[in-house]
């Protein structure tokens, strides 16, 4: 039954993005090269997601590079290297000869929710909630854990479901998400390590590789599936997927092995939730333990797909930050309310399985849904179909049939209320949950600060004062709610002087693109500032969701229901978001008159406290 509603939530959530032609991200192709049957392709933007990208040749010819081709990308020049297989390779050599001849990229969302209809349509007999009880761990618990780190590790190993709750900084990743894949690792047992973006398992690899580099222990018993930068392709060779392209085979692998044996020797395997799904079929592997890190992150349909082969998950994350995209809005989830799956995140996997109206649901003649996915997929014309669909092009004949037909043939999900009334911004109902309210990260006065507006759970921090400084941009002047010209050169001015500084006192294991950045709620802003900033990161909060910076510029630009007004809970989440990617120092450029005449907003009272620099 539960897999029927994921099925079912997937399949509307499909037909809606089709309706609407929304879920295609297009990439601009500034240039291309192909040479000696490699395909480089130099990007007008960065990637957010590596999950679902397509190459299209002519409508009728588009190719999911996923799996057709090996992929090497360069985050830094913005690069993507194309390795294709035979038939990508035969397509590419005939179309480039014509004259005239172009290429598109884009991102297709549709089909990864696809993947997932079909995840559960194959898996629909052994989709539930995991009882086996972890590993026991049977040895003491290092002395370095504070007592909420140890009693998150006790938790761990006595609980088949649990979720790890804690700000950044207070060893989530760093501390306990560590001890349990060493302690797992020493007995030889694999595990599994999950992200719902490329970026934060990026992230979260680079974290756990430093403190396993401390150990006595082989880093390549970490692997890391899918897409890496080629800043973590160059750094950890030995752990990422040895179908990365090979400019020469001495700069990645002085001796190559094959995939498969590597997923063999392998003791923790790190990939996307979108990677999980798409290759679960084809792993071929037990693990002792599934560990979800960013799960707020996670859309619940997609992190549900763990709940196979009844092993345990541990959820790691922080609920007070920003919560799955979805491109449904509210009064459309209204009317869909199984969508309400793919809003809401991993943390209410266990409302899911638990609720009691989808437990008296299943008795209504909720059918089994008519989709045919795996026979679809058979056919000999399928890709064409599929790919024509995703290229934004009429759906598919097959597809919009047997959705129909599954909306025909399932119960409404008018019975679906315990959920489909859930908002992603409340407090997550889980048996078993270990809070940190210590970090590392925050001086106490940002602790506390955080604290009273966002955590209310005693958050506390270092002795020492977090770098918290306010440049004044002077009043804001136009009627454009998404635009300060004034934050802009304001923003400008300071990136000129932090640059000087940073070439003062650089330290060359720091690269540049690991110290500056600046973040904005609105895309109209970030373009701006990407115009006058040239090579430094812009992004949005969304954007910078998993990253993390020694120096943070916040450009705040106007004072928006669903960005910048802490009194609306999304927006305060996503002010946390901005916050939370400083490891040393927070910029806030902004018109502080402005700010300061608003008493009640969490930027006020952050400013309070910052102190104002002047040029």
């Amino acid at each position: 039954m539960h897999a029927r509603a994921l099925i079912h939530s997937a399949l509307s959530y499909y037909e809606y993005l089709s309706a609407h032609n929304l879920g295609l991200d297009s990439v601009r192709i500034v240039r291309y090269e192909f040479k000696d049957e490699i395909l480089s392709l130099q990007l007008g933007k960065r990637l957010f997601s590596q999950d679902g990208l397509m190459l299209e040749l002519a409508p009728k010819e588009v190719f999911e590079l996923g799996a057709s081709a090996d992929l090497e990308y360069n985050e830094d020049s913005l690069l993507l290297k194309i390795a294709p297989n035979f038939e990508l390779l035969s397509a590419l050599q005939k179309h480039l000869k014509q004259k005239g001849a172009s290429l598109s990229l884009y991102s297709d969302l549709k089909f990864l929710v696809k993947n997932v209809a079909n995840y559960y349509e194959k898996n629909k007999d052994s989709l539930q909630l995991p009882t086996k009880t972890p590993l026991k761990y049977d040895e003491q618990i290092p002395n370095y854990l504070n007592n909420e780190q140890k009693r998150a590790i006790e938790m761990i190993f006595n609980h088949p479901l649990s979720y790890v709750w804690g700000p950044p900084g207070s060893g989530k990743t760093q501390v306990v998400l560590f001890e349990a894949l060493y302690f797992y690792a020493k007995k030889g047992v694999k595990t599994c390590v999950l992200a719902p973006t490329n970026s934060a398992l990026e992230q979260i690899f680079t974290t756990l590789l430093e403190h396993f580099k401390k150990m006595d222990f082989e880093l390549h018993n970490l692997l890391r599936l899918g897409l890496p930068t080629q800043r973590f392709l160059s750094l950890y060779p030995e752990c990422c997927d040895s179908n990365a392209i090979k400019k020469t085979q001495a700069s990645l692998f002085s001796q190559p092995v094959s995939l498969k044996t590597r997923l063999k020797d392998a003791l923790i395997i790190g990939m996307t939730l979108d990677g999980f799904i798409k290759r679960a079929e084809n792993l071929e592997i037990e693990f002792a333990h599934y560990f979800l890190d960013e799960c707020a992150f996670a859309p619940l349909a997609k992190a549900c797909a763990l709940c196979v082969g009844n092993v345990p998950i541990t959820l790691f994350g922080d609920h007070k930050q920003l919560m799955p995209i979805c491109e449904m809005p509210a009064n459309e989830l209204r009317a869909r309310p199984e969508v309400n799956l793919w809003n809401l995140s991993a943390l209410f996997m266990e409302e899911l399985f638990n609720a009691k109206d989808l437990q008296e649901g299943a008795e209504r003649n909720f059918k089994s849904s008519a989709l045919n996915i795996q026979n679809e997929a058979q056919e000999n014309d399928t890709q064409e179909n599929n790919m024509q669909e995703n290229a934004g092009f009429e759906s598919s004949k097959n597809f919009k049939s047997d959705f129909e037909s599954s909306l025909e043939t399932s119960a409404p999900f008018s019975y679906f209320e315990a959920l489909s009334l859930k908002q992603p911004t409340q407090n997550p109902q889980l048996s078993h949950i270990a809070s940190l309210n210590f970090t590392h990260r925050y001086g106490d006065n940002l602790a506390r600060l955080l604290d009273s507006y966002i955590y209310h759970n005693g958050l506390r921090g270092q002795e020492r004062v977090m770098g918290i400084y306010c440049i004044d941009s002077g009043r804001k002047s136009e009627a454009d709610s998404n635009f300060s010209a004034n934050e802009v050169r304001a923003t400008q001015i300071l990136y000129q002087h932090l640059l000087r500084r940073a070439k003062d006192f650089k330290n060359a294991q720091t690269p540049l693109q690991d110290t500056f950045a600046v973040i904005t709620p609105f895309v109209k802003q970030r373009k701006e500032l990407q115009r006058h900033l040239g090579s430094l990161e812009v992004l949005t909060i969304h954007g910078s969701q998993g990253r993390e910076w020694d120096n943070v510029i916040f450009s705040p630009v106007s004072l928006h229901y669903y960005l910048t007004d802490s009194k609306q809970t999304n927006a305060l989440y996503g002010l946390n978001v901005a916050i939370s990617r400083i490891k040393k120092n927070l910029f806030i450029v902004c018109d502080l008159s402005f700010w300061q005449s608003q008493p009640n907003q969490f930027l006020h009272k952050l400013l309070s406290q910052a102190t104002l620099i002047k040029f």
